[in-house]
This record gives C-alpha cells, sequence and structure tokens, in this order.
C-alpha cells in the first residue's frame, strides 16, 4: 500500500474489490439496551434495532469509505517515478472509489461533485469508459498513459506440453553424501565452534556472535604493572561478573538506547534497560554500576581511528547498530577451503602486520578444512567517520589481565585477546560484509579510501575521557586496519576463487 513516502515505482492491482467486508464495524449493543416492553400500547417488539443503528451504521460505512480514499490518495501520491493503475469493469466495481475517481460526474474546474458516484456496471459502456478515460488522459497533460489490455479467449488457455520421450523410469542412485556437513548458514561462532567440533551455530543477535572465552578471561602474559603500576585498570566495570549472559546483556542494552541522547536521557534509558533485562534473565548484577560504567564507555575517545570522538558523540546519521549481512560462500560443489583463505589473507597483508602470523598459522588451530552455503553476521555497530570512511565495531565484555592477575586493557593485552578469541578473522569477515554492502550502495566506493578497518571496544577499560593513552592506542580501544587488499582477497576465496 505504499505507506513509506517516495517509493520509486507504485502498483495499484486491487481495484474491483469494494471493502464490504471491511466495513463491519458496528457492535449492535444498543438494541438490547433499548427495549420497548411488550405491553407498551406504542407498539415494539423485543428484536426491533435501536433507532440509533442506523446512523451507527452509516457512520461506520463513512469511515471505511473514509480510509479508502486516505489509501488511494497515499498510493496514487508516493510514486517517484511511475505509478501503474489497473481497472477493469467487474460486478460491484463501481462501489469502489477509484471508480468514482475515473468515471464520477466532475464540475467544470475538473472536480469530482460531492456526493457523485460511479455508473453501474450495467451503465458502463465500452464508449463511456473509453471517453472518460481519454479525457483523463487529456487532463494529465502527459503525465497519465491510458493503455487498453487486450484479451482474447486464446489468450486464456494455458496449454501444457507434452513431456518429451524418456526412458523408462527407475530408482536415482545417490552419487554424493547427502548430509553435507560443510554446507551450512556459517557465522563466525559456529565455524570456531566446528572446528572445535562443537555444533554448528548461526548468527545471533546481542552479541552471540562470538566465541566463548573460558571463564571470559584472558591474560596478556605481561607484568606491565611492574613499570610504574600505570597500566591497571580501574574503572567501575572491571570486577564486574563476566560470562556469556553479562556480555548478552550489555549488547542489549546497548543496541536499545540512543548513544547520542541528551546525558540525563541516556542514564536513564540505559538503567531502564538493564534493569528489565537483569531481571528478565534473573542475573545478579549491580545496575547502576554498570550503568555508569557503560556511560564511561560511550564517552570514552576512540583514538587513534577517531581522536577525541567518543560513541556518545557519533549522530545517528554515521551509525547503524547490529549491521546484519548475508553472503553467498562458494557453492554447495566448489567448498572453501580454510586454507586458501588463510594464504590468501596473509600474502595481502603487510609484512608488519600485528595478525598476520595469526592467519598464517590458522589451519594449525582448526579442525574444519573447509566450508560453504553461506556466512551471516551481525555487527554490533557501522561507522562512519567524518571524513567519510567506513569500519565495523564489536563491543567485547572480555575480563583481561596482567601477569600478575590485575585487570589490564592496553594495547599488549589487547592483541594477546585478539588472539586467543581469533578476533582478527571476525573483524576480516565483517569488513567484507561491510565490503559488499558499500559496493553495491556507496557511489563512487573505492576500498582503499573508504574501509577504516575495524575497532573492538573492550567496554571495561573504557572508563571514559580520562582513559590512558598508550603508545598511541587508547586502553579498551582496539583498532585494526588491514590492508584492503586482504580484505579484498578473503572476498575473493568467499566467492568461490582459487
Amino acid at each position: 500500500r505504499a505507506q513509506d513516502l517516495n517509493q520509486p515505482w507504485v502498483f495499484r492491482t486491487v481495484i474491483a474489490h469494494d471493502g464490504s467486508a471491511e466495513s463491519v464495524r458496528v457492535a449492535d449493543a444498543g438494541s438490547t439496551l433499548a427495549w420497548k416492553p411488550v405491553d407498551d400500547p406504542a407498539g415494539g417488539h423485543p428484536d426491533e434495532a435501536h433507532a440509533r443503528k442506523a446512523r451507527r451504521e452509516q457512520l461506520a460505512r463513512d469511515e471505511a469509505a473514509g480510509d479508502e480514499a486516505r489509501l488511494l490518495y497515499v498510493a496514487l501520491t508516493r510514486a517517484r517515478d511511475r505509478c501503474i493503475v489497473w481497472w477493469w469493469p467487474v460486478s460491484r466495481s463501481n462501489k469502489t472509489l477509484l471508480s468514482t475517481l475515473l468515471f464520477g460526474e466532475r464540475d467544470a474546474d475538473g472536480a469530482i461533485v460531492a456526493g457523485t458516484a460511479a455508473p453501474k456496471f450495467s451503465e458502463l459502456s465500452d464508449e463511456l469508459t473509453a471517453r472518460s478515460l481519454a479525457d483523463l488522459e487529456q487532463r494529465g497533460e502527459g503525465t497519465i498513459d491510458v493503455v487498453r489490455m487486450e484479451r482474447s479467449a486464446a489468450s486464456l488457455v494455458h496449454h501444457i506440453a507434452a513431456p518429451p520421450e524418456r526412458a523408462p523410469l527407475e530408482v536415482a542412485t545417490l552419487t554424493r553424501d547427502v548430509n553435507e556437513q560443510d554446507v551450512w548458514r556459517w557465522s563466525f561462532t559456529g565455524l570456531m565452534r566446528s572446528f572445535s567440533g562443537a555444533a554448528q551455530e548461526s548468527a545471533s543477535p546481542a552479541g552471540t556472535d562470538e566465541p566463548d572465552v573460558p571463564g571470559d578471561e584472558v591474560s596478556g602474559g605481561v607484568a606491565a604493572a611492574d613499570e610504574g603500576g600505570g597500566a591497571v585498570a580501574t574503572g567501575p566495570l572491571v570486577d564486574l561478573p563476566g560470562g556469556t549472559m553479562f556480555g548478552v546483556l550489555v549488547h542489549e542494552a546497548l543496541e536499545a538506547v540512543d548513544l547520542s541522547a541528551e546525558p540525563r536521557a541516556l542514564a536513564g534509558a540505559l538503567q531502564h534497560e538493564l534493569a528489565t533485562r537483569a531481571t528478565r534473565a534473573a542475573m545478579p548484577v549491580d545496575v547502576e554500576r554498570l550503568t555508569a560504567g557503560l556511560l564511561a564507555t560511550l564517552a570514552t575517545p576512540l583514538d587513534p581511528i577517531m581522536p577525541g570522538v567518543a560513541l556518545r558523540d557519533i549522530p545517528p546519521r554515521d551509525r547503524v547498530p547490529e549491521l546484519v549481512f548475508e553472503l553467498p560462500v562458494a557453492d554447495t560443489h566448489a567448498r572453501v577451503a580454510v586454507a586458501d583463505l588463510a594464504a590468501a589473507v596473509t600474502a595481502a597483508l603487510a609484512p608488519d602486520d600485528p595478525y598476520r602470523t595469526a592467519f598464517a598459522t590458522l589451519t594449525e588451530r582448526v579442525d574444519r578444512t573447509r566450508f560453504a552455503g553461506w556466512l551471516a553476521g551481525i555487527v554490533d555497530l557501522a561507522l562512519r567517520t567524518s571524513d567519510g570512511r567506513y569500519l565495523v565495531a564489536d563491543y567485547k565484555t572480555n575480563r583481561l589481565s596482567d601477569a600478575l592477575g590485575r585487570p589490564t586493557y592496553d594495547s599488549h593485552t589487547m592483541h594477546e585477546a585478539m588472539r586467543h578469541g581469533e578476533y582478527a578473522l571476525q573483524a576480516l569477515l565483517y569488513l567484507v560484509g561491510l565490503h559488499r554492502i558499500l559496493e553495491r550502495r556507496l557511489p563512487g566506493y573505492d576500498p582503499d579510501t573508504h574501509l577504516a578497518g575495524s575497532a573492538f571496544l573492550f567496554v571495561r577499560g573504557m572508563a571514559g575521557l580520562d582513559t590512558p593513552v598508550r603508545d598511541g592506542v587508547r586502553d579498551g580501544v582496539s583498532m585494526w586496519r588491514p590492508a584492503s587488499a586482504a580484505v579484498l582477497a578473503a572476498d575473493a576465496v568467499l566467492r568461490g576463487a582459487r
């Protein structure tokens, strides 16, 4: 019904229905509330309809006609390029508003006379139809074309061709295993879990599209705090509970609120979402503390890729939460070899890329050697920078620590977490999804110019404006911008290239 504004094309097809079934909107309860006594000298009977029933029915018909008029107006005025309308003379078609618009009586200025109705079916001759539509076409001054659809009896007959001569039917023999474990609707989570021998799983919203880390903890293996203690994180989230349920709670709440809302409104909305979802999940958590910690996360500048800009500073027009993509992966006959994917990406990455070794050794850590079907993904946030570049962002609620067990979210510890969780592979797959979307939707798209990389946001280490910056990297903000050639190489392999 073209409810949205500015559709390129609008088709109006159902025009012979008079809406009578939809116009029954009267509950005649009044008939049972105003009975006249049977022995009333004035007469009357308990089954007699209430005197106002006819009025209520007329109001219902008027309301239905008003709805039809509004819908017809929307259908005829929302096409940017072309509106195509079908009309044909059938029984009761004169009851429709479109018939009144086409054949109703008009005044000297061409406006429909109030209260007029279309001619009855029996009165609408071919000559009258042609004359009325020709007059409408003339008034359109070149914007309206009337096309007569010729119909013959022969065109209504559906001919079924005789089947060709075939050999006698016989039972077919399957030549391959129908239980194809390689063909699936894969997600990053599903790939990682199948690599470890667990069940296949598709992408899910609210942050479950990432593998579970045992204990949700990763140690950086370096006692960074020994050098003055400056790397130990002290934000409000560092010692809150961990685990999948906590991650889902954070993801769902951040997805539901407007990150750029006025601070007080944002705080209220975030606390409400967290409290509602924690109660629903029977999850014991300090909601006030979690709210304060996430507000600090949203206020943390995203250095170095967006210096001085925090998530709360990015307007809605420059961010898309929960960006979903579905990518065909090769086909059921030509599977994607994990070794081919790893080799192509390794060759395309710069020699000093921090995750080049992770891709070069990927086959050493995975069980699955090939896959096909579909690759689905749900990106927590797709962001556009002020200079027109695009990046994928993913929230991480992992608890990271140094070799002494102290909470640490510096670049080295985050790198270890990225390596441990295979997050570089997740980022690359997300960038391929973003690349395919931009390739189809962004005029003049150039991967070298427009792909800004990935931002993995370890929310526990993002403590607001005062979050430390060490060696140009802000705690909790793990940025990776692989060479665009690596994204294109992965895309080519996923499409089935050898």
